[in-house]
C-alpha cells in the first residue's frame, strides 16, 4: 500500500505544480512544437541547479504537455488558445493515460523499479529523450509509416512521464526508509 501511496503523491505533487505554474504562465506551452518541450526536458535532465525532485516534476509536466502537443499539433493548439477548459481536459486525459500505463506496468513487472539503482530511472528518461530525438530527426515520415511514427512518439512521451513519476515515488520511498532507519538507530536499546 505504501508504494501506491507514494505514486499517488507523486502524481498529486506534479498536478499541484502544474496548476501553480498555469496561474503564472497560463497555457503558453501550447504555442510551441512538442519537440521544443522535449528539448526543455533534455536541458532539465542536465540541470545541476535544481533538485532531482524539481527536475522530475518538470519532466513529468513537460512530457504531458508534449504528449498533448504531439497529439493535437501546435496549429490546433493555437486555435484553442482561448479554450482553457479544452486544454485542461486534454492535459487531464494525458495524465490519466500515464496513470493507467503505470498501473498496467505495475501488474506486469511488480515493483522492480524499487530495487534498481535510482540513477537507472534517470538513465531511462535520457534514453526516452534520445529516442524522441531519433524519431524526430532520423526516421523518415512517409505516409505509410506516419501513424507508426506518431504512436512511437506518443509511447516514448508516456514512458518518459512514467519514469519521472517512478523516480519521484522512489525518492519518497527511499526518504521514508532512511527516516525509519535513523529513528531506529536513535531509539534507546533495551
Amino acid at each position: 500500500m505504501q508504494i501506491e501511496q507514494h505514486i499517488k503523491e507523486a502524481f498529486d505533487e506534479c498536478a499541484k505544480v502544474r496548476k501553480e505554474k498555469a496561474k503564472l504562465y497560463g497555457n503558453a506551452w501550447r504555442m510551441v512544437d512538442y519537440y521544443t518541450l522535449v528539448h526543455i526536458i533534455y536541458n532539465k535532465l542536465g540541470s545541476t541547479k535544481e533538485t532531482a525532485k524539481d527536475i522530475c516534476t518538470a519532466v513529468y509536466n513537460y512530457s504531458l504537455f508534449a504528449s498533448v502537443q504531439s497529439f493535437c499539433g501546435s496549429g490546433a493548439m493555437d486555435e484553442l488558445k482561448d479554450e482553457e477548459e479544452t486544454i485542461n481536459r486534454l492535459v487531464e486525459e494525458a495524465d490519466n493515460c500515464i496513470k493507467n500505463i503505470l498501473s498496467k506496468k505495475e501488474d506486469e513487472y511488480s515493483s522492480e523499479w524499487m530495487y534498481c539503482p535510482i540513477d537507472f530511472l534517470i538513465d531511462m528518461m535520457r534514453l526516452k529523450v534520445a529516442r524522441l530525438h531519433h524519431l524526430r530527426f532520423h526516421v523518415p515520415r512517409d505516409v505509410k509509416g506516419h501513424e507508426l511514427h506518431n504512436e512511437a512518439t506518443t509511447d516514448a512521451l508516456h514512458d518518459l512521464a512514467g519514469y519521472a513519476i517512478l523516480y519521484l515515488a522512489r525518492t519518497a520511498l527511499d526518504e521514508g526508509r532512511a527516516k525509519k532507519a535513523n529513528e531506529a538507530n536513535k531509539a534507546p536499546k533495551q
